[in-house]
Parts: C-alpha cells; sequence; structure tokens
C-alpha cells in the first residue's frame, strides 16, 4: 500500500511563483496540501491539481487551506486572529487508513507580532483552541506555520499534547530537526 503524501507549504506571502508551487507539486505528488499564505494566484494552481478541500486564499499573509486528490470533510476551527482550517480523512476513501484521521492548518500568529500582549493572546486562544478540537476530534494531525521554536510556551503547550512529527522524523535518520 502506498503511503499518505501530505505537503505542508507556507506560500511565503505569494513569493513563490506559479511555476515554482507546479514544479513542486509535480515533485512531491502529494495526496493533501495543507497551505499557508495562500494568495488567489497560488490557489488557482492548487484548486486545478486537486479536486477536493477547501481554500481561503487571499491577498496577503492570511490565506490559508486543505486540498485533497480524494473527497475529505472540511470546515473551519474558530481560534484567535487566523481561523484554522480543518479536515477529515476517512478510511473509506484512504485505504492507508483504518480509523477517520483529522488535520488542523494552523497558522499561529507571530510571536514577536508588535503589540507583544496581543500576539500572546492570539498564541494563547490559539492553542486552546486546537487543543480543545483535539479532545473532541480523536485521532488529529496538527500542521502548519506554527511560527514556534521548542523553547516558545505554545510549542511546549501543545508538545505536551501532540508528537513533534519533524523530530521523530530526524530521529530516524540521525539528523536534528
Amino acid at each position: 500500500m502506498d503511503p499518505l503524501r501530505l505537503l505542508c507549504l507556507n506560500l511565503y506571502r505569494g513569493h513563490v511563483t506559479r511555476d515554482d508551487l507546479n514544479d513542486l507539486l509535480d515533485r512531491v505528488a502529494p495526496d493533501v496540501g495543507v497551505f499557508q499564505e495562500l494568495t488567489p494566484p497560488l490557489a488557482d494552481v492548487v484548486a486545478d491539481r486537486f479536486a477536493h478541500g477547501s481554500l481561503h486564499p487571499a491577498p496577503n499573509a492570511g490565506g490559508r487551506g486543505i486540498a485533497s486528490t480524494r473527497p475529505i470533510e472540511s470546515g473551519m476551527l474558530d481560534v484567535p486572529h487566523r481561523p484554522a482550517p480543518v479536515a477529515t480523512l476517512h478510511p473509506q476513501r484512504w485505504s492507508q487508513l483504518d480509523r477517520p484521521l483529522g488535520l488542523v492548518n494552523l497558522h499561529m500568529t507571530h510571536p514577536l507580532a508588535f503589540p507583544p500582549w496581543r500576539s500572546a493572546r492570539h498564541r494563547t486562544g490559539q492553542v486552546d483552541g486546537v487543543l480543545d478540537h483535539a479532545r473532541e476530534n480523536g485521532d488529529l494531525l496538527v500542521v502548519g506555520d506554527l511560527n514556534a521554536a521548542p523553547g516558545w510556551p505554545s510549542y511546549r503547550r501543545l508538545r505536551g499534547h501532540f508528537e513533534d512529527g519533524a523530530t521523530l522524523v530526524a530521529d530516524r535518520h540521525r539528523r536534528r530537526p
């Protein structure tokens, strides 16, 4: 059985070109794409490549979406500052799965955004929302641009409930994340 291929990509406020995105999607051939900083022109590229999902492009860093080659349930998780696209993959459509798998596309507020008290409040609320969603929805992957390193409180809170995929892969290959 082929593995489920998931690509998470911050499109850097539209600085990624359409050609670059097409080339990357050709090379990686993901089953599911999770995008942050999704602009309208790049959302067109994604929509041409994936038949399912929910895209919410914006002309600035606020665009997000989850796209899929097979049907998924899509929705939005209401968290402060940047609502998070969510999706559920069901084993009836995804032979790689033996039970439903939830995805959250979280693009956390940058910790150094001004004013810092507002940024901290947003980040706390974003993590609270994800943890509440996890308690209600079983198996869950939180992917996206977390704007957090291991020293940040938001990372530590999430790490208390989830494993860090980058760390797991790095350990497997005896590398640093």
